[in-house]
């Protein structure tokens, strides 16, 4: 069986290698991509089976890419787990309003969030953003 594949979508370089370092120590088959039309090229090309995407983008909001992801045919079922360091009721609602399925807070707790990606792509029920 060939290992699920995690799109990181993150404007900060040391962010992804070290997402993509852990990741692939894990087993996964990583690809990383900047905010925007790049994420979207790379999805649409690669069809994850689930993306990890920064909240705190610069230049676009990732709410925005994140619906625009979920307007597109071929992605529209593919999970986004959101990463924030700001984890307040309004991220929450935003987040649950762009289509997330949840968050972690950054800095990461790495166990948790292994853990978190592999309820995601196995189907496990877990904390939601309602």
């Amino acid at each position: 069986m060939l290992p699920h594949t995690i799109l990181i979508v993150d404007d900060a370089p040391e962010h992804r290698d070290i997402l993509v370092r852990l990741l692939r120590a894990s087993g996964y088959r990583v690809l990383e991509a900047t905010p925007g039309s790049e994420a979207v090229t790379q999805a649409l090309a690669a069809q994850p089976d689930l993306i990890l995407m920064n909240l705190a983008l610069p230049w676009q909001p990732a709410w925005e890419i994140t619906r625009h992801l979920h307007a597109l045919p071929a992605l529209a079922g593919v999970p986004i787990l959101g990463a924030t360091l700001f984890p307040t009721l309004v991220t929450r609602t935003l987040a649950r309003n762009a289509g997330y399925v949840d968050y972690v807070e950054k800095p990461f707790e790495f166990d948790l969030l292994l853990d978190r990606i592999s309820e995601l792509l196995s189907g496990t029920p877990m904390m939601s953003l309602a």
